[in-house]
């Protein structure tokens, strides 16, 4: 009889929709690890922020995973033609291109254009999961950085944070990084940056005397080499701390193809009251497991293409 009513209570399916279920997995973090400068650089979009002067109402940011090099562009619209050719511009054009640039799914960074110009200038597009911001962690967590200074030093109508952006960049270029231990500007140019006070000239205390210009390029490669490999080896050993920490709580997922399973989706829902909606939707039928995170999944009553999702979205369906 007690069984009976825990089964009952279980596989109510509105009370699943609005709760959710009793229990959810949690998948081992899957760190993905770099080796060289420009390898995998992740892109996000912040805003809208007030109208500025200039017309820019939104900050394309950009962060290199190996160097952690940041960048802000400040952009007046997410249309897709002004997000690549900011890339172009200010980034491309100056550092080279990257072999793989990674995004979340918006429509910006999804439209053909976009894509068509990362496929003409021989750059990988790769995408997060669908609302999981943890899959591009690095560009999340330069927002954050990038609003919460300039949230500081923009004025009272904050209206001049474009023109404050690249101080604020020049802050984190300059200061060492709790990953790699050097700054990006160590890992990036081989040197520190020479910033006020007590630096207004002369050479950086850490820098050893310059060589002649015919030594240069053969001093900077060995210098940077040498500085790569111990952050490669800084780098791993970190990412192996970050997933021991977080796969002490992991539970692993046992789902199999043909499973029913509820979906956690918090995509607001238009005329629905949001206090009143259900976040949890189902059943939905898994059509394919990809691999230990993801799976593709065929939405109930949508005749839409299956999706793929990542499994902590997922949860079992408990059926009568």
């Amino acid at each position: 009889m007690c069984q009976e009513v825990k089964l009952r209570c279980l596989s109510r399916e509105d009370c699943r929709r609005k709760k959710g279920p009793h229990q959810r997995g949690r998948a081992p973090l899957r760190p993905h690890n770099v080796g060289v400068p420009w390898e995998r650089v992740g892109v996000d979009i912040a805003g809208p922020f007030p109208l500025t002067p200039r017309g820019n109402r939104y900050l394309l940011v950009a962060v290199d995973y190996f160097t952690r090099w940041p960048e802000a562009i400040p952009i007046p619209s997410v249309h897709a033609d002004i997000v690549a050719r900011a890339l172009v511009d200010n980034i491309f054009t100056r550092f080279g291109m990257p072999c793989e640039l990674h995004t979340d799914r918006g429509s910006t960074f999804e439209s053909k254009v976009f894509q068509g110009v990362m496929e003409l200038l021989g750059v990988r597009k790769t995408r997060t999961t669908p609302r999981r911001p943890q899959s591009n962690g690095a560009a999340e967590r330069l927002i954050n950085s990038v609003t919460e200074h300039l949230a500081m030093v923009a004025n009272k109508s904050k209206t001049d944070w474009d023109l404050q952006t690249p101080l604020v960049l020049m802050s984190f270029r300059a200061a060492p990084h709790s990953t790699t231990g050097v700054s990006p500007a160590m890992m990036l140019f081989g040197r520190q940056l020479d910033l006020p006070p007590g630096l207004a000239r002369g050479y950086h205390p850490d820098t050893p005397a310059w060589p002649s210009a015919e030594a240069y390029p053969a001093w900077l490669q060995g210098r940077l080499h040498h500085l790569h490999h111990e952050v490669r080896d800084r780098a791993a050993a970190v990412a192996l701390r970050q997933k021991e920490r977080y796969d002490i709580r992991a539970r692993r997922h046992t789902f199999q193809v043909g499973d029913k399973v509820w979906l956690f989706d918090l995509q607001r829902r238009v005329g629905r009251c949001s206090k009143l909606q259900s976040w949890w939707t189902g059943p939905h039928v898994i059509l394919d497991i990809l691999n230990d995170v993801t799976a593709r999944i065929q939405l109930a009553g949508s005749r839409c293409r299956p999706r793929t999702y990542h499994v902590d979205k997922l949860a079992p369906y408990i059926a009568r």
